[in-house]
C-alpha cells in the first residue's frame, strides 16, 4: 500500500511523526525498508495510520524532480518560459505550458517513477549461488 500516486512524479508528500520514522528506523530489516522508510510504514497499516491526499485530476504521467539531467533539462525549459512573467508561477500555468509545448514533456518522458525503489525491492530478493 504506497502512495497511490495522482501528482507529477517529484510532489508526492508523505508526514509523519519523528516517533514514526523512529519505528520504521529500529524496526526495517530489508535494504529497501531502510533505503526508502515508508513502505515499511506502508506494509504495516494495523500499526500505522495511513490516508492518501489525491489531486483533483490524475497527473501523475508527468515527471516534475530532479534526478537527472534529463530533469533539470525540463525544469530549465519550464522556468524560462514562465518565471520571467510570474515568478509565482503554479501547477496549471505548468499544465497549460505543455499543453503549448507538449515536446517539453519528453525532455524527461523515459524515465519510471520511481525507479530507485524498483531497483531496492530487487536487492532484497535473495540471491541463489550459482555453482
Amino acid at each position: 500500500n504506497a502512495i497511490q500516486p495522482s501528482w507529477p512524479d517529484g510532489l508526492d508528500v508523505e508526514v509523519m511523526r519523528s516517533a514514526v520514522l523512529q519505528r520504521a528506523f529500529d524496526e526495517a530489516r530489508l535494504p529497501s525498508e531502510r533505503e526508502h522508510v515508508t513502505p515499511y510504514i506502508h506494509k504495516h497499516p494495523e500499526w500505522f495510520r495511513i490516508e492518501h491526499v489525491r489531486g483533483k485530476q490524475d497527473l501523475s504521467y508527468l515527471r516534475w524532480t530532479v534526478d537527472e539531467p534529463a530533469d533539470l533539462a525540463f525544469v530549465t525549459e519550464v522556468y524560462a518560459a514562465l518565471y520571467p512573467q510570474n515568478p509565482a508561477f503554479d501547477t496549471a500555468a505548468v499544465l497549460s505550458l505543455l499543453e503549448q509545448r507538449p515536446e517539453l514533456a519528453k525532455l524527461n518522458g523515459q524515465f519510471i517513477r520511481n525507479e530507485g525503489y524498483a531497483k531496492s525491492l530487487a536487492a532484497d530478493k535473495p540471491r541463489i549461488p550459482s555453482n
